[in-house]
C-alpha cells in the first residue's frame, strides 16, 4: 500500500528531473534540505524537525514585486543553500509553496521537490515535529548554481508563445510551475510585474 501511494504521490518531471512533487516521506537515502516558506514567527514556533524557515514573503519588496536577482540569491544563502542540494519546500499555503519552488527551480537549484500538503498534515502522517531554524542574518556559504536563464524572458526580449505573464509575480512563477509540473516547457517573463 505504501509503495501504492509513494508511485501516485510522486511525480518527477520526465524532461526535467529538478522540479517535482515528493510524497509525505523524503526519499530513502537522500540527504535533503527542508523549507518551511510559511512566516517566520509561525515556522521557528513549530515546524518540521530540521526545517530551514524561509518564508516567501522575504523574497517580496514593500510593493510586492521580486527582490532583485542579487538579493534572491544572498537570501538562498542565508538560508545555506549552495544550489548542489536536493530542497522539499514545505508550508501551508500551496502559492507560497510553488512561488518558493520555482525561484529556486529559476535559480538553479540542482533539485526541488514540493510537498503539497499543509505542515499539520505532515506531523500526522509521520514527519517529526521541531522548531524551524530561522536563516542566517550574513550568508555562511555563497549560492554558486547557475541561473537558468533560458527560463526567464525579461521584458525587453521578444516572448515566444509558450510565455507565462501576470501582473504579479507570485502567480506567474506558481502558473510556470505548475506547467512544469504538468510536463510543459514553458517559460516566463519576469520584470515588470507588481
Amino acid at each position: 500500500m505504501r509503495a501504492l501511494f509513494w508511485l501516485l504521490a510522486c511525480t518527477i518531471l520526465p524532461a526535467r528531473a529538478e522540479l517535482g512533487l515528493r510524497p509525505v516521506l523524503p526519499p530513502p537515502g537522500v540527504e535533503v534540505v527542508l523549507l518551511d516558506v510559511r512566516p517566520l514567527a509561525v515556522c521557528q514556533a513549530r515546524s518540521v524537525a530540521r526545517a530551514r524557515c524561509l518564508p516567501a514573503s522575504d523574497f517580496l519588496d514593500v510593493q510586492g514585486r521580486l527582490a532583485p536577482w542579487r538579493e534572491v540569491v544572498w537570501l538562498m544563502s542565508t538560508a545555506g543553500l549552495t544550489g548542489a542540494e536536493a530542497v522539499i519546500v514545505l508550508g501551508d499555503d500551496g502559492v507560497d509553496r510553488r512561488f518558493v519552488a520555482g525561484l529556486l527551480e529559476l535559480a538553479g537549484q540542482r533539485r526541488v521537490w514540493l510537498v503539497e500538503r499543509p505542515v499539520p498534515a505532515l506531523w500526522k502522517s509521520g514527519w517529526p515535529a521541531g522548531q524551524g531554524r530561522p536563516r542566517d542574518f550574513a550568508r555562511q556559504v555563497a549560492y554558486t548554481a547557475p541561473m537558468r536563464e533560458g527560463d526567464i524572458v525579461l521584458p525587453h526580449e521578444p516572448r515566444p508563445a509558450a510565455t507565462v505573464t501576470a501582473a504579479d509575480v507570485r502567480s506567474a512563477v506558481t502558473r510556470w510551475v505548475e506547467l512544469r509540473l504538468a510536463g510543459k516547457q514553458w517559460r516566463i517573463l519576469l520584470g515588470g510585474q507588481t
